[in-house]
């Protein structure tokens, strides 16, 4: 977490020292907006990217084997094909409709 707010750390500094060298006059007060715009969508965006790091540590860690991945689908096409014959059994005309 410390290595992706580094990368950031440095722009949020170089907004800070350029807002703090920038004239406080009128006319430059819609640039002194854009500049602490930046840097609050700088800071959301550590925020977001902590928040995204801890989801991700807390996720369950899942080891799925390729032989129970098909096993299940598997037993899925097992069930779609009683579906089907259950269907084609209580109405005999619609065949041509579940075979394509």
């Amino acid at each position: 977490m410390v290595n992706i707010m580094k990368n950031t750390e440095e722009s949020k500094k170089l907004l800070q020292k350029a807002f703090d060298c920038l004239p406080t006059d009128f006319a430059l007060s819609e640039v002194r907006y854009h500049m602490l715009s930046a840097m609050n969508k700088l800071r959301k965006v550590e925020h977001k990217r902590e928040k995204r790091i801890e989801a991700q540590q807390n996720l369950p860690k899942y080891d799925v084997s390729p032989n129970l991945t098909k096993h299940t689908l598997d037993i899925i096409d097992r069930l779609i094909e009683q579906e089907k014959a259950k269907i084609t059994k209580n109405d005999p005309l619609d065949t041509d409709i579940l075979n394509g």
